[in-house]
């Protein structure tokens, strides 16, 4: 047995602490991690077709440095980091959803991306619970997700 085994295995948080961490309403958090589901509205400009995406966090970049280093989170109520950092996603569109549409319905669908850029975090409109995932190209949401996201959905412009 290896002398080190004590730093390579030891747990990160306990228990209670790591259930604190997963979205189990629609809200703002503090910290957004990978792996979250979150809201961002969309880059003016004419090509735009939605006010917002729902994006499922894989990867966090800072466009400050000139150097990749890997970033696991940010912190949402930091406006000088919002402004540094982006974020690259899985991207979904919902049923239905039109252009200037304030709206999500209970299904979803995977947008076709072309081009991978990171999204400016400052654009973060709110965190989802994670979606049920019927097929590899869909999602859906309960109807009380699709309540309680119109209040955050009210203020994208």
């Amino acid at each position: 047995m290896s002398s080190d085994r004590i730093l390579r295995v030891r747990q990160l948080m306990s228990f209670p602490d790591s259930r604190k961490l997963v979205v189990k309403s629609v809200e703002k958090r503090p910290i957004v991690r990978i792996g979250d589901w979150c809201i961002f509205k969309t880059l003016p400009g004419p090509q735009r077709e939605y006010l917002f995406l729902l994006g499922r966090d894989l990867q966090f970049n800072s466009f400050a440095d000139s150097k990749q280093k890997s970033i696991y989170e940010w912190q949402s109520s930091s406006e000088k980091k919002n402004d540094e950092i982006g974020v690259n996603c899985t991207w979904y569109t919902f049923e239905g959803q039109v252009k200037g549409s304030r709206k999500i319905s209970m299904i979803g669908k995977k947008l076709a991306v072309i081009v991978h850029r990171f999204h400016p975090c400052k654009t973060y409109v709110c965190n989802l619970p994670p979606p049920t995932i019927p097929s590899c190209q869909m999602i859906s949401y309960p109807d009380n997700v699709v309540f309680d996201v119109t209040p955050f959905l009210s203020k994208v412009k």
